[in-house]
């Protein structure tokens, strides 16, 4: 068992070394995993996010670098659940993590830590953080009114999977497709 554990990370580690290589000289590595915090505009809301890494780049852009065990998200999933790069670039524009300043972001790259060493970058044109920033602080404010309740399961990618909340909801004792039932649960 010791030999396929080590074969396994012997596979994965060439071709990530070489990809690591080209990564590292494109500029000086800033952040590694340090958390940052930034508040949203007349929100009580703070966004606080720890990215993997934080490339500063020689003309004073950045490169953020997310690396994924799994399976790196398609640009549909990107579109509807995968925020977090276009999020960390907000943020990195606010100068929300230390070492970095303001800064405008030049990439934003999934990194899949696998033998094959896949990358995908994040089409910044498509995903661009201020409006995904701009969108955040519109979800926010929504959730924030009394009216709108908190789903345990607003927005599923896969149906098979359990969520953090919903033993909480009680899930498992409807159907998806139920409609929802509003009820006041407060004092408010």
């Amino acid at each position: 068992m010791r030999r396929l554990g080590l074969s396994t990370g012997e596979t994965l580690a060439r071709p990530f070394g070489r990809a690591e290589l080209a990564r590292r000289a494109e500029g000086r590595r800033v952040v590694v995993g340090a958390a940052g915090a930034v508040a949203l505009d007349r929100l009580d809301f703070r966004l606080t996010a720890r990215p993997d890494r934080i490339v500063l780049l020689d003309d004073g852009r950045v490169h953020i670098i997310d690396y994924k065990t799994g399976e790196l998200p398609t640009p549909e999933q990107q579109e509807h659940f995968a925020k977090q790069l276009p999020l960390e670039a907000a943020m990195v524009a606010r100068g929300a993590f230390p070492g970095v300043g303001r800064a405008a972001t030049a990439r934003m790259t999934y990194v899949r830590l696998h033998e094959k060493a896949e990358e995908k970058a994040v089409d910044s044109a498509k995903f661009d953080p201020e409006s995904t920033w701009v969108g955040l602080g519109r979800l926010i404010a929504a959730y924030q009114q009394h009216s709108r309740g908190f789903s345990s399961r607003r927005a599923v990618v896969n149906m098979r999977h359990m969520g953090d909340y919903d033993h909480l909801a009680r899930y498992g004792e409807w159907t998806m497709s139920d409609k929802p039932v509003a009820e006041d649960v407060g004092d408010d």
